[in-house]
């Protein structure tokens, strides 16, 4: 079998669906000692992550389940691929995490799991024949209780909702139990939950935030980036110990962010499948997104293999940058153009969270700690092209 070419290797390296192995990435300097030196200073610490989609939350959380795995029993439970979020409280989110965490340390026959599941009840039949008619079988086989969180959150929730205290305490006993065989003091990494549609983000973590300030164990648990610019902010603060922030880059020659997404290129194999230009072009268009960054590379790399060239040429990244930008053709509408064209200080709360939201906007912070927003460059050359059709038109 021929070796495959740098190109091909490097898309092996850039799936955002299948994320590569951790030799792939980088991380924030000092970012995740700060979030470290958070959770050790109590021991019900809560620390609320907030970045908006692709400025690398979810490789600092990989990270920190890694780096302190000795030092905790970390749970890092799959919440957002498998509960319906713009249903579940911190009730459900909780009470999933310990019997997920139960079941990966093989601790699911201990008391206090079998308190939980016993508590939560039998499946509804029709869920039971469902589940065994999908298997192909002749026999009815009742649900696991993780499936059930996943295809039968609707009655979970009921279940849930009826005693919430009790299973609330149900699930610290299962936490507790976890705590003791280990021999470490839990550790709750919720990832995902930045997607978490507005009204649902606004209930979890404002109407609910007694609830998310009276989780038993240490946390750190990501959130929308939008609630940062909603009025009750202050009050979702005060039920944490702190709010950590990632924000984008900055994408100059000689600045750390720079010398990040060359690392990020570098790790993934870009130096073999890349012309030095095109990595630098990818910099300037990334909007310093680690997310957006590397699939602008990997849609080049894409266009150059289906041309049947060996290396990415200018053209190629040109088409990398359209395919990109094409989903905020979809997402923006004429008065979200209407705001951009505005002035930071011009656009209505409501738009500015949503631009940042979807990535129209991005999130800076300069040397001094001051926030800024700046316009993507994807939709910055949309709304150029935009302007030069308006004027032919008229002209």
């Amino acid at each position: 079998m021929p070796e495959p070419s740098a190109l091909a290797t490097f898309l092996s390296r850039c799936n955002v669906l299948a994320p590569p192995g951790p030799e792939c990435y980088v991380q924030r300097t000092g970012f995740s000692s700060v979030v470290q030196a958070r959770i050790g200073a109590s021991e019900s610490a809560r620390v609320l992550l907030l970045g908006q989609l692709g400025v690398g939350k979810s490789t600092e959380m990989w990270a920190l389940e890694k780096q302190l795995s000795s030092t905790y029993c970390v749970l890092r439970p799959p919440a957002a691929s498998v509960l319906n979020l713009s249903l579940a409280g911190w009730p459900e989110i909780f009470v999933y995490a310990a019997l997920w965490a139960a079941d990966a340390q093989n601790s699911r026959e201990t008391r206090a799991a079998r308190a939980v599941e016993e508590a939560l009840g039998q499946p509804i039949y029709h869920m039971m024949v469902a589940i065994n008619m999908a298997g192909g079988g002749g026999q009815v086989i009742p649900p696991s209780i993780l499936q059930r969180f996943q295809s039968d959150m609707v009655e979970l929730r009921k279940k849930i909702s009826a005693a919430p205290l009790q299973f609330w305490d149900l699930a610290t006993s299962v936490v507790r139990e976890l705590e003791t065989r280990s021999g470490r003091p839990a550790l709750l990494l919720l990832d995902g939950l930045e997607k978490v549609p507005d009204e649902a983000a606004r209930a979890l973590f404002h109407e609910q935030r007694r609830m998310l300030s009276a989780l038993p164990l240490r946390a750190v648990i990501t959130a929308p980036v939008g609630l940062s610019f909603e009025p009750f902010f202050g009050d979702v603060e005060e039920a944490v110990s702190s709010v950590e922030r990632l924000r984008a880059l900055a994408t100059e020659p000689g600045t750390p962010g720079h010398e990040f997404l060359r690392s990020l290129a570098s790790r993934r194999g870009a130096s073999e499948a890349f012309p030095e230009a095109m990595v630098e072009e990818a910099v300037e268009w990334s909007g310093g997104l680690p997310r957006q960054f590397v699939q602008l590379l990997a849609e080049a790399a894409s266009r150059a293999l289906s041309d049947g060239l060996t290396a990415v040429t200018k053209v190629c990244m040109l088409r990398a940058r359209r395919r990109v930008a094409e989903r905020f053709q979809y997402q923006l509408g004429p008065e979200d153009f209407a705001e951009l064209g505005n002035g930071d200080a011009d656009r209505s709360r409501t738009a500015r969270s949503r631009l940042v939201r979807v990535g129209a906007l991005v999130e800076f912070e300069d040397e001094d700690g001051t926030l800024h927003l700046a316009i993507n460059p994807l939709v910055r050359e949309i709304m150029t092209m935009r302007a030069w059709e308006a004027h032919n038109a008229v002209h």
